[in-house]
């Protein structure tokens, strides 16, 4: 059996990672889609686990970059120059302080949501180029709620190839009660 596991949100880590391991034990193939290795730290997934950051993927975008750049890599630079010699702990200080002030925010309440708006369909390009490539899955488990509306355009996605879908379950569990 093939799995793709949809975890974006991170809610229910320990039950990917069971899950993940049962499919694996039984000779299986598992692809697990996070949206960031961070909210992962403190998780081990079993060897043979093939883990797709799409957080990091999505850097790759022209206006991610650029938004990197402008908000965080010219201010700090800045900050970093001004501050050397007897200024560097209070640049250490400001920078710190920028970053948690006022760059967080802005990308977390200005930026993000006008990125998702805009490049609605950037993840959805994203997952059929890196998750997919020519792979097709068996079931499709969606893990938390946050992973809801990539399985809905992942759905969409087969059906525009005119293939098959696969089950989209809560749990490996459910998937193999629908197939017996």
């Amino acid at each position: 059996m093939k799995a793709l596991f949809l975890a974006l949100g991170a809610t229910r880590r320990r039950a990917v990672l069971e899950e993940a391991a049962q499919v694996l034990a039984k000779g299986g193939r598992v692809v697990v889609l996070i949206d960031s290795l961070s909210a992962w730290h403190s998780e081990f997934f079993p060897s043979g686990v093939d883990v797709v950051d799409i957080g990091k993927l999505e850097q790759r975008h022209l206006p991610r970059k650029l938004e990197a750049l402008v908000l965080y890599r010219i201010p700090c630079g800045l900050l970093q120059v001004i501050g050397r010699g007897p200024l560097r702990e209070l640049a250490r200080r400001a920078i710190k302080s920028y970053r948690r002030r006022i760059a967080d925010r802005v990308h977390r309440r200005l930026f993000l949501p006008l990125y998702r708006r805009v490049w609605s369909q950037k993840r959805a390009q994203i997952i059929e180029r890196y998750v997919l490539r020519g792979v097709s899955f068996d079931v499709v488990v969606v893990s938390d709620p946050l992973s809801m509306p990539d399985a809905v355009r992942l759905l969409h996605y087969y059906e525009q190839l005119g293939v098959t879908p696969p089950k989209v379950t809560y749990s490996v569990d459910h998937a193999t009660l629908v197939s017996s």
